[in-house]
């Protein structure tokens, strides 16, 4: 977590507290009430359970951007700021003898002017990237539903949908 530290003080503490969001480097963080506690609480039950499956770490927006830095620096890959906070926690973590894997799921383009801040220098988009947001934006209107949906997507791929209302639509 960064600052919005509501799941790393509930693992300390017991105690679940939310609060208002604090808005950092980290927006995929920003969360002063996490949606997926209690999902969490759903499936692993009572704080002591919870604390033997999940560790928890806060970090604050410098050192989520020393790790950005330093991983650049170092290793030469450049981590976006949510991926930072995995990379850095599973560092903490991690038990000589054990391996560990922390996934990213943004790319640092996504936050393109901070990371080049972060970083002191430009960064290069991937070319499905670079042709996606130079491309053509379209919207198409439809109905509500699951079928019109569905019909949208098979039709502007070239494949013929019969008109069978289902799904409840109307």
């Amino acid at each position: 977590e960064n600052q919005n530290n509501i799941f790393y003080n509930y693992v300390k503490t017991g105690i679940f507290t939310p609060k208002p969001t604090q808005y950092s480097i980290d927006p995929a963080l920003d969360a002063g009430c996490p949606n997926n506690f209690e999902r969490i609480v759903e499936l692993l039950g009572n704080h002591d359970n919870i604390c033997s499956h999940i560790h928890a770490y806060s970090y604050d927006d410098e050192q989520i951007i020393e790790t950005i830095q330093h991983t650049y620096k170092d290793e030469g890959y450049l981590l976006d700021p949510h991926t930072a906070v995995a990379y850095r926690a599973l560092g903490e973590d991690v038990q000589v003898g054990e391996k560990g894997i922390a996934l990213g799921t943004a790319h640092p383009a996504k936050l393109l002017p901070l990371m080049e801040r972060i970083i002191e220098e430009p960064i290069l988009l991937p070319d499905q990237l670079e042709k996606f947001l130079n491309g053509e934006f379209n919207v198409t209107k439809m109905k509500n539903g699951f079928t019109s949906f569905k019909r949208l997507l098979l039709t502007d791929n070239g494949i013929e949908v019969p008109e069978r209302p289902d799904f409840g639509e109307k």
